[in-house]
């Protein structure tokens, strides 16, 4: 007869961590992405999620991926960084001429946000074999 109600945890900034962003919450039933500018999960076509779609904000569906724009700087190398294991695995199975929703490449993101030189180095190592990459 009776039900336990649980109270769902609320995410602050220190709480969010890699593992949660790459899963996908459904305890609403609606899909959610990671927010760089708040670091919370919001919901796919919610208000926010609009609102950051206008500010500028590509969504890469095949990675689940929310990319800041150019202009916001810090939150786009922090989103970098933050993401850099998911990285090494899009460049993997991808490479990094990539292009992010037939637009931008992988790569021209990560030089644009002055991404760490030794990083941009070893994953041109990485995929030097493949054909695109080298022509």
């Amino acid at each position: 007869m009776y039900r336990l109600y649980t109270k769902e945890p609320e995410y602050n900034k220190e709480t969010i961590s890699s593992n949660e962003i790459s899963k996908s919450p459904r305890r609403s039933g609606k899909p959610k992405i990671y927010n760089p500018k708040t670091n919370r999960m919001i919901v796919i076509n919610g208000s926010a999620y609009n609102r950051l779609l206008r500010d500028g904000y590509m969504h890469w569906k095949e990675e689940r991926l929310l990319i800041p724009p150019f202009n916001e700087m810090t939150i786009l190398r922090k989103c970098l960084s933050f993401a850099s294991n998911k990285i090494w695995g899009i460049v993997a199975e991808k490479g990094l001429l990539a292009l992010i929703n037939g637009r931008l490449s992988l790569l021209e993101i990560l030089l644009k946000a002055n991404y760490n030189e030794f990083v941009i180095c070893n994953l041109l190592k990485f995929c030097w074999n493949r054909r695109e990459t080298r022509e």
